[in-house]
């Protein structure tokens, strides 16, 4: 079985595969954080979302809700629902793609979060679904400006199983929006 994954590329050896991603050692735990390359300027650290109209819109307002709160809670920058989707900073689309990608998000400015629809989503460990949330918060790292992490209980690693749950933002993922943003 192929795993889900993130659509990013990913490090080989410790360096990233593709060019101009800043790779940062953690000297506490030699795990590693990178940078996409860009980030929201100070005058976007309050930054607005919204999901565009679909079947699973109000059945994903709630997680998605809860991973921009782990991200405001552990960063300088907030989040809130815009009032909207036109207008907003981050804007959030379910459709079908092809591959196995479970979403893709792309950094600053672009503010661009995808999800796959042909994934079946939920909000849990149900062995048949994609957890929103924690795809959620690994995407929003993305928008944010956070690459993928070569450490295996971070956030930011590219890999996530049906059934699986990652909501909470460990050490590697807190240091690297920390120093992106402070």
């Amino acid at each position: 079985m192929v795993t889900p994954r993130c659509n990013f590329p990913d490090l080989v050896n410790g360096t990233p595969i593709k060019q101009g991603v800043k790779l940062v050692q953690n000297p506490f735990n030699n795990s590693y954080y990178a940078f996409l390359g860009s980030r929201w300027p100070m005058s976007k650290y309050n930054l607005t979302w919204d999901i565009a109209d679909s079947k699973i819109k109000s059945k994903a307002i709630t997680p998605l809700t809860l991973a921009f709160k782990k991200w405001e809670d552990d960063s300088v920058l907030s989040f809130r629902r815009a009032s909207s989707f036109k207008s907003a900073d981050v804007k959030i689309k379910f459709f079908r793609f092809e591959g196995k990608d479970t979403a893709h998000a792309y950094p600053p400015p672009s503010g661009e979060l995808n999800f796959n629809a042909k994934f079946s989503w939920g909000d849990g460990t149900k062995p048949d679904r994609m957890d929103l949330e924690s795809i959620g918060l690994h995407e929003i790292g993305h928008i944010l400006g956070l690459d993928h992490s070569s450490d295996l209980d971070a956030v930011m690693w590219p890999y996530l199983k049906e059934g699986m749950i990652k909501r909470v933002l460990n050490f590697d993922d807190l240091l690297g929006i920390h120093i992106l943003y402070e």
